[in-house]
C-alpha cells in the first residue's frame, strides 16, 4: 500500500524542483542569454562611498530587524518562562539556521526551542506559531494593498477575494485560541491540546502588541530592500519601491523554497516585479542577493555557531 505521507513529500519536493528550474530558466532568459550576467559582478565596483554607507545602514537595520523579532518572541514566551534578551536573540538566529532547510521557513521554532527548558519546549512551539501568524498577516495585508496599486486592471472579484483572505487571517490571529478547539475536533491531534492551551492566555491587547512588533519589523525589512535598490542605482520613488517590495515579499511567501532553491526564486521575483521600471537586471539581482546575504545568510552562520556552542555546553554539564 502506498504511503500517503511519502506521496505528499514527493509531490512537495517535485514542486520545489519545478519552481527552481522555472526560476533559473527565467533568470537565464532575462539575464544570462542577454549578456547581462557579467554586469552583475561589476555592480559592486560601481558603488560610491555614499552607496557603501547605505549598505552599512542596511547592516545595522538587520540587527534592528532581528532585534524586533527577538522582542516579539521574548514577549510571546514570557507566558512560559522569562529569558534574557541576548539569549532570545541567539535563539531567534538559531531558528533562522534550522529554517533554511524547511520549505517556506516553517520550522524556525525547532531552532528557538533549543534555548527553552525541556518542560516548556512544546508550549514554546505554539507561542512561536502565534508570532509566525502575525508575520503572515502583515505580509498578506501589505501585499494585497500593493497588488491593487500594481495591477493594470482591478476586478471586483480580486478585491473581494483579497478582503476575505485578509479578514480570515485577521480573525484567526486575534482569536488564536480557536486553534485549541480545532485540536479537540481532530482526534490524532488531541494529544497536543494540553500544550496548545497556551494560546488561550493571549488577550486582544497582547495580540495587538505582537501585531505591532510584526508591523515594525516588516517596515524595517522593506526599507532595507528599498535602500539597497537605491544603492545599486534603481531609480524608483519611495511609494513604487515599497509597494514593489511588498509584492516581492508576498510572492516569496507563497512559493515553496529552501536555501538552494531560494537563490533562483529571489532573483526571478525581483526582476518580474521591477522590470517595467528598470532594465538593469544585474543591479536588481545585486540588491536582492545582498539583502539575502545580510538578513538571512549572516544570521544563519551565527545561528549555527550558537547551536553548536549550546550543545557543547550541555554536554559538558552532563
Amino acid at each position: 500500500m502506498i504511503n500517503k505521507n511519502r506521496i505528499k513529500h514527493f509531490s512537495l519536493s517535485f514542486l520545489k524542483i519545478l519552481i527552481f528550474v522555472a526560476t533559473l530558466y527565467y533568470l537565464y532568459f532575462k539575464v544570462i542569454s542577454t549578456d547581462k550576467f557579467n554586469d552583475f559582478f561589476h555592480q559592486f565596483t560601481f558603488l560610491s562611498t555614499n552607496d557603501y554607507l547605505i549598505i552599512a545602514s542596511v547592516l545595522i537595520l538587520m540587527l534592528v530587524n532581528w532585534g524586533i523579532e527577538t522582542l516579539k518572541w521574548k514577549f510571546l514566551i514570557s507566558k512560559i518562562e522569562d529569558i534574557k534578551f541576548l539569549k532570545a536573540y541567539k535563539a531567534v538566529w538559531s531558528g533562522v539556521t534550522i529554517n533554511n532547510w524547511v520549505p517556506n521557513r516553517m520550522a524556525e521554532f525547532l531552532g528557538r526551542i533549543f534555548f527553552i527548558t525541556k518542560g516548556n519546549k512544546a508550549k514554546a512551539v505554539f507561542s512561536t506559531l502565534v508570532g509566525n501568524l502575525s508575520n503572515m498577516l502583515i505580509t498578506f495585508l501589505f501585499g494585497s494593498i500593493a497588488l491593487l496599486f500594481w495591477l493594470d486592471k482591478i476586478s471586483i472579484l480580486i478585491v473581494i477575494l483579497l478582503i476575505l483572505l485578509n479578514l480570515l487571517l485577521g480573525i484567526l490571529f486575534f482569536n488564536v485560541s480557536i486553534f485549541t478547539i480545532l485540536l479537540e475536533k481532530i482526534k490524532w491531534l488531541d494529544k497536543f491540546k494540553k500544550h496548545a492551551d497556551i494560546l488561550r492566555e493571549y488577550n486582544k491587547s497582547e495580540l495587538l502588541r505582537i501585531y505591532f512588533y510584526s508591523l515594525i519589523r516588516y517596515l524595517t525589512y522593506a526599507i532595507q530592500y528599498f535602500l539597497l535598490l537605491k544603492a545599486f542605482g534603481i531609480e524608483v520613488n519611495f511609494f513604487t519601491g515599497i509597494t514593489g517590495v511588498a509584492l516581492i515579499f508576498v510572492i516569496q511567501s507563497v512559493l515553496p523554497a529552501v536555501t538552494f532553491t531560494e537563490i533562483g526564486i529571489r532573483g526571478a521575483v525581483v526582476i518580474f516585479v521591477f522590470e517595467k521600471f528598470s532594465s538593469n537586471f544585474a543591479a536588481l539581482l545585486a540588491a536582492a542577493y545582498l539583502l539575502w546575504l545580510i538578513n538571512i545568510i549572516i544570521p544563519t552562520i551565527f545561528g549555527g555557531i550558537f547551536i553548536l556552542t549550546l550543545k557543547r555546553n550541555n554536554q559538558e554539564k552532563k
